[in-house]
């Protein structure tokens, strides 16, 4: 009876511990997505210091966007504070995203826990910075392929693909090709 009951534990430890979800994984009851996002921004001029482009996108395809990404390139001078910026835009009083301590949204990597872990926290205000460049609150790498940002709505948690270079002094991009809904 002892070795039943033993047995019996490992399978259901096994089965708890081996069903997590995994950023890149597509989750049952969800599907695989490309919003077919590409943002490209030359630099601002001296008589225009910030040009911008921005896209919405649906999370959860009921017709209404509930995410925008939003990149700004400021002019790019040595005499200035003006820092290069993508933003991720709340539109859903419904989603919330992952973001660290300094209220940035959190980068992971594939294969990571589909889970925003316990150094960061979900955020639900209507901006926050994915990362800029040429400031001097900005820091990390600026140049990024393939990273996931983690969204919650309505309880689900989900996560979007994006790459980003916000370094350049010329054109600055940001991709976004897949996500979960």
């Amino acid at each position: 009876m002892k070795k039943l009951l033993t047995l019996i534990i490992i399978l259901w430890l096994n089965t708890i511990l081996f069903s997590q979800t995994m950023i890149g994984d597509t989750p049952a009851g969800t599907s695989l997505s490309n919003p077919n996002i590409s943002l490209a921004v030359p630099a601002g001029t001296a008589n225009n210091f910030y040009i911008k482009d921005s896209a919405s996108f649906d999370i959860n395809n009921d017709g209404n966007n509930d995410l925008m990404i939003h990149l700004t390139n400021a002019i790019a001078s040595p005499f200035s504070d003006i820092p290069n910026i993508l933003r991720l835009k709340l539109l859903n009083p419904g989603i919330e995203v992952c973001v660290d301590n300094d209220s940035r949204v959190a980068q992971y990597n594939v294969g990571s826990l589909l889970a925003c872990n316990s150094l960061n926290s979900w955020g639900s205000d209507f901006s926050y910075i994915v990362n800029c460049y040429n400031s001097f609150g900005c820091f990390g790498a600026f140049l990024i392929t393939d990273t996931y940002l983690l969204y919650r709505l309505n309880g689900t948690t989900g996560w979007i693909k994006i790459s980003y270079n916000v370094s350049t002094p010329n054109t600055i991009n940001n991709v976004i090709t897949e996500e979960i809904n």
